[in-house]
């Protein structure tokens, strides 16, 4: 078991770096919040913020109310960013995207995924997904 100082340091620093994340599209003219975000990444950094609380909900195989906070948090903002990309992408590729759409496609990510940490999907521990997920990880 960890020590709880460390625990509660990484969470309260994931909590300031997915705080930045929140006010970024409000500040992000600025030269100062520009190379911040050269290390931070805010507009990608959600999903990351996520993963790393999933990481920490599975240690602990229970969700509590700030880590289900900030996941939920880090789910808006990962469908309002992509919403975002796709109104950019409808103006290059001249092609509709639906919103609805978006969000449905997001949401089973992270459900499953907290699903599968929470041992609510034990049928999918499988040999098979193991190896493809190791085959693919490169990708990422």
């Amino acid at each position: 078991m960890e020590p709880t100082i460390s625990v509660e340091l990484r969470f309260y620093a994931l909590a300031t770096w997915l705080s930045l994340s929140v006010i970024y599209p409000f500040v992000q003219g600025h030269i100062i919040v520009k190379v911040i975000d050269l290390f931070l990444m805010f507009e990608w950094s959600t999903p990351f913020i996520a993963g790393m609380l999933i990481a920490d909900i599975y240690k602990s195989k229970k969700i509590n109310i700030k880590n289900g906070t900030a996941i939920f948090i880090c789910f808006i903002l990962s469908t309002l960013h992509r919403m975002i990309y796709a109104k950019m992408a409808m103006i290059i590729y001249q092609e509709t995207f639906s919103k609805p759409i978006i969000a449905a496609v997001i949401f089973p990510l992270y459900a499953i995924l907290l699903l599968v940490v929470l041992g609510r999907l034990k049928w999918l521990n499988k040999s098979y997904f193991l190896y493809l997920g190791i085959m693919t990880y490169p990708l990422y």
